[in-house]
Protein backbone atom coordinates (compact mmCIF):
# COMPACT_ATOMS: atom_id res chain seq x y z
CA UNK A 1 0.00 0.00 0.00
CA UNK A 2 1.95 3.56 -1.07
CA UNK A 3 1.22 6.71 1.07
CA UNK A 4 -1.47 7.91 -1.19
CA UNK A 5 -3.76 4.74 0.15
CA UNK A 6 -2.75 5.05 3.73
CA UNK A 7 -3.46 8.88 3.45
CA UNK A 8 -7.02 7.90 1.53
CA UNK A 9 -7.91 4.77 4.11
CA UNK A 10 -7.35 7.21 6.97
CA UNK A 11 -9.63 9.51 5.77
CA UNK A 12 -12.08 7.14 4.92
CA UNK A 13 -11.96 5.90 8.00
CA UNK A 14 -12.62 8.95 10.12
CA UNK A 15 -15.79 9.83 8.39
CA UNK A 16 -17.38 6.00 8.56
CA UNK A 17 -15.72 5.34 12.13
CA UNK A 18 -17.86 2.22 11.88
CA UNK A 19 -15.11 0.87 9.17
CA UNK A 20 -12.48 1.12 11.15
CA UNK A 21 -14.30 -0.48 14.23
CA UNK A 22 -14.88 -3.36 11.60
CA UNK A 23 -10.90 -3.12 10.95
CA UNK A 24 -9.72 -2.90 14.73
CA UNK A 25 -12.07 -6.38 15.61
CA UNK A 26 -10.65 -8.51 12.51
CA UNK A 27 -6.65 -7.52 12.43
CA UNK A 28 -4.33 -10.89 12.32
CA UNK A 29 -2.69 -11.75 15.00
CA UNK A 30 0.54 -13.24 14.02
CA UNK A 31 -0.60 -16.93 14.31
CA UNK A 32 -3.55 -16.45 11.68
CA UNK A 33 -1.49 -14.44 9.46
CA UNK A 34 0.94 -17.37 9.47
CA UNK A 35 -1.64 -20.05 9.15
CA UNK A 36 -2.78 -18.03 5.95
CA UNK A 37 0.57 -17.48 4.31
CA UNK A 38 1.47 -20.91 4.62
CA UNK A 39 -2.06 -21.89 2.97
CA UNK A 40 -1.11 -19.93 0.06
CA UNK A 41 1.85 -22.05 -0.69
CA UNK A 42 0.07 -25.43 -0.11
CA UNK A 43 0.92 -25.67 3.78
CA UNK A 44 -2.60 -26.02 5.65
CA UNK A 45 -2.72 -25.75 9.43
CA UNK A 46 -6.25 -24.82 9.77
CA UNK A 47 -9.71 -26.54 8.54
CA UNK A 48 -10.65 -23.13 7.40
CA UNK A 49 -7.73 -22.37 5.36
CA UNK A 50 -7.90 -26.04 4.28
CA UNK A 51 -11.37 -25.70 2.58
CA UNK A 52 -10.54 -22.36 1.15
CA UNK A 53 -7.69 -23.56 -0.63
CA UNK A 54 -10.00 -26.63 -2.19
CA UNK A 55 -12.74 -23.76 -3.40
CA UNK A 56 -9.98 -23.04 -5.62
CA UNK A 57 -11.27 -23.61 -9.75
CA UNK A 58 -13.53 -25.89 -8.14
CA UNK A 59 -16.00 -25.09 -11.30
CA UNK A 60 -13.13 -23.84 -13.75
CA UNK A 61 -14.62 -23.29 -17.09
CA UNK A 62 -18.20 -22.49 -16.09
CA UNK A 63 -20.79 -20.58 -16.20
CA UNK A 64 -22.14 -19.33 -12.91
CA UNK A 65 -25.24 -17.00 -11.55
CA UNK A 66 -25.18 -14.15 -8.89
CA UNK A 67 -27.95 -13.62 -7.39
CA UNK A 68 -29.64 -10.11 -5.84
CA UNK A 69 -32.80 -10.34 -4.14
CA UNK A 70 -34.08 -7.34 -6.10
CA UNK A 71 -37.88 -6.72 -6.62
CA UNK A 72 -37.45 -8.08 -10.08
CA UNK A 73 -36.31 -11.39 -9.11
CA UNK A 74 -38.92 -14.21 -9.96
CA UNK A 75 -39.40 -17.53 -8.92
CA UNK A 76 -39.94 -19.43 -11.64
CA UNK A 77 -36.18 -18.09 -12.65
CA UNK A 78 -35.09 -19.66 -9.61
CA UNK A 79 -36.39 -23.02 -10.67
CA UNK A 80 -34.40 -23.31 -13.83
CA UNK A 81 -30.80 -22.72 -11.69
CA UNK A 82 -31.10 -26.11 -10.56
CA UNK A 83 -27.81 -27.87 -11.51
CA UNK A 84 -26.30 -24.11 -12.29
CA UNK A 85 -23.70 -22.56 -9.78
CA UNK A 86 -25.32 -20.29 -8.33
CA UNK A 87 -23.95 -17.58 -5.49
CA UNK A 88 -27.33 -15.72 -3.17
CA UNK A 89 -27.31 -13.85 -0.14
CA UNK A 90 -28.83 -12.49 2.89
CA UNK A 91 -33.04 -13.75 3.29
CA UNK A 92 -32.79 -15.44 0.03
CA UNK A 93 -34.16 -18.76 1.84
CA UNK A 94 -37.29 -16.65 2.18
CA UNK A 95 -38.10 -18.40 -1.81
CA UNK A 96 -37.11 -21.44 -0.23
CA UNK A 97 -40.78 -22.73 0.87
CA UNK A 98 -41.71 -21.92 -2.85
CA UNK A 99 -39.05 -23.67 -4.96
CA UNK A 100 -36.58 -26.71 -5.32
CA UNK A 101 -33.73 -24.78 -5.90
CA UNK A 102 -31.21 -23.91 -3.32
CA UNK A 103 -27.55 -21.49 -4.17
CA UNK A 104 -24.19 -23.69 -4.44
CA UNK A 105 -23.27 -20.98 -1.73
CA UNK A 106 -24.95 -18.40 0.77
CA UNK A 107 -23.21 -15.45 1.93
CA UNK A 108 -23.76 -12.78 4.20
CA UNK A 109 -21.50 -9.19 4.75
CA UNK A 110 -24.33 -7.16 6.81
CA UNK A 111 -23.74 -7.08 10.53
CA UNK A 112 -27.03 -6.30 10.98
CA UNK A 113 -28.33 -8.94 9.06
CA UNK A 114 -25.92 -11.57 10.90
CA UNK A 115 -27.36 -9.80 14.46
CA UNK A 116 -31.32 -10.32 13.36
CA UNK A 117 -31.17 -13.46 11.94
CA UNK A 118 -28.48 -15.35 13.26
CA UNK A 119 -30.85 -18.38 14.11
CA UNK A 120 -32.37 -18.56 10.56
CA UNK A 121 -28.54 -18.13 9.22
CA UNK A 122 -26.87 -20.35 11.04
CA UNK A 123 -29.72 -23.44 10.63
CA UNK A 124 -29.20 -23.46 6.72
CA UNK A 125 -28.53 -26.75 5.77
CA UNK A 126 -25.84 -24.64 2.86
CA UNK A 127 -22.25 -23.98 1.80
CA UNK A 128 -21.39 -20.89 3.76
CA UNK A 129 -19.08 -18.33 3.36
CA UNK A 130 -18.86 -15.04 5.07
CA UNK A 131 -16.11 -12.33 6.22
CA UNK A 132 -14.64 -13.02 9.54
CA UNK A 133 -15.89 -9.83 10.90
CA UNK A 134 -19.29 -12.62 11.28
CA UNK A 135 -17.44 -14.94 13.58
CA UNK A 136 -19.08 -12.95 16.56
CA UNK A 137 -22.40 -13.89 14.93
CA UNK A 138 -23.13 -16.79 13.10
CA UNK A 139 -21.25 -20.12 14.18
CA UNK A 140 -19.68 -22.79 12.15
CA UNK A 141 -22.23 -25.52 12.82
CA UNK A 142 -25.75 -23.99 13.26
CA UNK A 143 -28.12 -23.81 16.09
CA UNK A 144 -29.18 -27.53 15.45
CA UNK A 145 -26.19 -29.33 13.85
CA UNK A 146 -27.26 -29.68 10.42
CA UNK A 147 -26.14 -25.56 9.18
CA UNK A 148 -24.09 -26.89 6.23
CA UNK A 149 -20.27 -25.65 6.27
CA UNK A 150 -19.38 -22.65 7.19
CA UNK A 151 -15.72 -20.98 6.58
CA UNK A 152 -14.84 -17.27 6.95
CA UNK A 153 -12.70 -15.32 4.56
CA UNK A 154 -10.52 -12.48 5.61
CA UNK A 155 -11.58 -9.29 4.66
CA UNK A 156 -9.26 -6.50 3.20
CA UNK A 157 -9.53 -3.27 2.56
CA UNK A 158 -10.97 -1.55 -0.31
CA UNK A 159 -8.83 1.50 -2.33
CA UNK A 160 -9.27 5.31 -1.76
CA UNK A 161 -7.77 8.29 -3.32
CA UNK A 162 -6.29 11.24 -1.64
CA UNK A 163 -8.97 12.43 -0.06
CA UNK A 164 -10.59 9.22 0.98
CA UNK A 165 -12.91 8.77 -1.63
CA UNK A 166 -13.68 5.04 -2.37
CA UNK A 167 -11.94 3.52 -5.50
CA UNK A 168 -13.17 -0.16 -5.37
CA UNK A 169 -11.03 -2.94 -5.33
CA UNK A 170 -11.13 -7.10 -6.58
CA UNK A 171 -9.10 -9.81 -4.89
CA UNK A 172 -8.92 -13.15 -7.35
CA UNK A 173 -7.41 -14.69 -4.11
CA UNK A 174 -9.28 -16.19 -1.00
CA UNK A 175 -5.93 -16.81 1.11
CA UNK A 176 -4.64 -13.63 0.90
CA UNK A 177 -8.65 -12.58 1.78
CA UNK A 178 -11.18 -10.52 -0.55
CA UNK A 179 -12.23 -7.09 -0.41
CA UNK A 180 -16.75 -7.08 1.05
CA UNK A 181 -17.33 -4.00 -0.85
CA UNK A 182 -20.81 -1.88 -0.21
CA UNK A 183 -22.87 -4.82 -1.60
CA UNK A 184 -22.54 -8.47 -1.13
CA UNK A 185 -22.90 -8.66 -4.57
CA UNK A 186 -19.20 -7.81 -4.91
CA UNK A 187 -17.77 -10.82 -2.82
CA UNK A 188 -20.18 -13.25 -4.63
CA UNK A 189 -17.80 -11.79 -7.95
CA UNK A 190 -14.69 -12.61 -6.09
CA UNK A 191 -15.81 -16.05 -4.95
CA UNK A 192 -17.28 -16.88 -8.76
CA UNK A 193 -13.37 -15.48 -10.52
CA UNK A 194 -12.02 -17.69 -7.33
CA UNK A 195 -13.37 -20.64 -7.99
CA UNK A 196 -12.92 -20.25 -11.96
CA UNK A 197 -16.08 -19.39 -13.31
CA UNK A 198 -15.37 -17.82 -16.47
CA UNK A 199 -19.03 -16.21 -17.45
CA UNK A 200 -21.19 -14.75 -14.87
CA UNK A 201 -24.74 -13.44 -14.70
CA UNK A 202 -26.24 -11.23 -12.71
CA UNK A 203 -29.83 -11.77 -11.64
CA UNK A 204 -32.03 -9.65 -9.57
CA UNK A 205 -29.62 -7.13 -8.59
CA UNK A 206 -31.63 -4.37 -9.71
CA UNK A 207 -30.20 -1.11 -7.42
CA UNK A 208 -32.28 2.04 -7.02
CA UNK A 209 -33.55 1.59 -3.30
CA UNK A 210 -35.90 3.22 -1.91
CA UNK A 211 -34.74 4.59 1.89
CA UNK A 212 -36.69 5.79 4.84
CA UNK A 213 -36.45 8.90 6.25
CA UNK A 214 -36.31 7.28 9.60
CA UNK A 215 -32.53 6.99 10.98
CA UNK A 216 -31.67 4.69 14.16
CA UNK A 217 -27.94 5.04 15.99
CA UNK A 218 -25.95 2.14 15.23
CA UNK A 219 -22.08 2.89 15.44
CA UNK A 220 -20.90 -0.16 14.35
CA UNK A 221 -22.99 -0.34 11.43
CA UNK A 222 -22.56 2.83 10.08
CA UNK A 223 -25.49 5.28 9.23
CA UNK A 224 -28.91 2.98 9.14
CA UNK A 225 -32.37 3.39 8.41
CA UNK A 226 -35.26 2.43 10.06
CA UNK A 227 -38.04 0.39 7.56
CA UNK A 228 -41.62 2.57 6.85
CA UNK A 229 -42.68 -0.39 4.77
CA UNK A 230 -41.13 0.36 1.74
CA UNK A 231 -40.11 -2.41 -1.16
CA UNK A 232 -37.14 -3.26 -1.93
CA UNK A 233 -36.82 -6.58 -2.21
CA UNK A 234 -38.79 -10.03 -3.89
CA UNK A 235 -40.39 -11.20 -0.82
CA UNK A 236 -43.09 -8.93 0.71
CA UNK A 237 -41.70 -9.93 4.23
CA UNK A 238 -38.30 -9.37 3.53
CA UNK A 239 -37.67 -6.39 5.31
CA UNK A 240 -40.96 -4.98 7.96
CA UNK A 241 -41.74 -1.57 9.41
CA UNK A 242 -39.44 -1.80 12.14
CA UNK A 243 -36.71 -3.11 10.63
CA UNK A 244 -33.47 -1.51 10.97
CA UNK A 245 -30.96 -1.65 8.17
CA UNK A 246 -27.54 -0.21 6.58
CA UNK A 247 -28.28 2.48 4.34
CA UNK A 248 -27.02 1.42 0.69
CA UNK A 249 -24.08 3.28 -0.89
CA UNK A 250 -25.56 3.26 -4.63
CA UNK A 251 -22.74 5.81 -5.79
CA UNK A 252 -19.91 3.25 -3.85
CA UNK A 253 -21.24 0.41 -5.53
CA UNK A 254 -21.74 1.56 -8.88
CA UNK A 255 -17.64 2.60 -8.19
CA UNK A 256 -17.01 -1.07 -6.63
CA UNK A 257 -18.96 -3.09 -9.64
CA UNK A 258 -16.87 -0.85 -12.05
CA UNK A 259 -13.73 -2.20 -10.65
CA UNK A 260 -14.87 -5.75 -10.51
CA UNK A 261 -15.79 -5.17 -14.41
CA UNK A 262 -12.27 -4.56 -15.33
CA UNK A 263 -10.61 -7.08 -13.27
CA UNK A 264 -12.77 -9.68 -14.96
CA UNK A 265 -12.40 -8.47 -18.31
CA UNK A 266 -9.21 -8.05 -18.36
CA UNK A 267 -8.97 -12.17 -17.11
CA UNK A 268 -11.27 -13.11 -20.20
CA UNK A 269 -14.18 -13.47 -17.64
CA UNK A 270 -17.97 -12.21 -18.97
CA UNK A 271 -19.82 -10.74 -16.57
CA UNK A 272 -23.60 -9.83 -17.78
CA UNK A 273 -26.20 -8.05 -15.73
CA UNK A 274 -29.49 -10.59 -16.49
CA UNK A 275 -31.50 -8.81 -14.04
CA UNK A 276 -35.03 -8.24 -15.71
CA UNK A 277 -35.16 -4.51 -14.23
CA UNK A 278 -31.94 -2.93 -13.33
CA UNK A 279 -30.45 0.69 -12.39
CA UNK A 280 -27.05 -0.39 -12.60
CA UNK A 281 -25.38 0.52 -15.55
CA UNK A 282 -22.10 -0.64 -14.58
CA UNK A 283 -22.01 -4.40 -16.60
CA UNK A 284 -23.45 -4.90 -20.45
CA UNK A 285 -27.16 -6.27 -20.32
CA UNK A 286 -28.60 -9.76 -21.62
CA UNK A 287 -32.07 -10.97 -21.86
CA UNK A 288 -32.25 -13.49 -18.84
CA UNK A 289 -34.97 -15.70 -20.80
CA UNK A 290 -32.37 -16.13 -23.79
CA UNK A 291 -29.11 -17.46 -21.42
CA UNK A 292 -31.92 -19.54 -19.49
Amino acid sequence: MNVRQLLGGVRFAMRNPHELQKYLRTRNSFGRLLKTSLARIGIVMAENERILRSLKDRHAGRRCFVIGNGPSLRLEDLEKLQGEVTFASNRIYLAFPSVDWRPSYFTCIDTIYAENYADEINDLDLFKIFPDYLQPYLSRSGVTGTGGDTVYVRRISGRFDLDGRYRGHFSGDAMRGFHTGPTVTILNLQLAYYMGCRTIYLLGVDGGYRVSAKRASHTLHGEVAVSEGERNHFHPGYRVPGDAYVIPLQDETEIGYAACREFLERRGVGIYNASRETRVEAFDRIDIDRVL
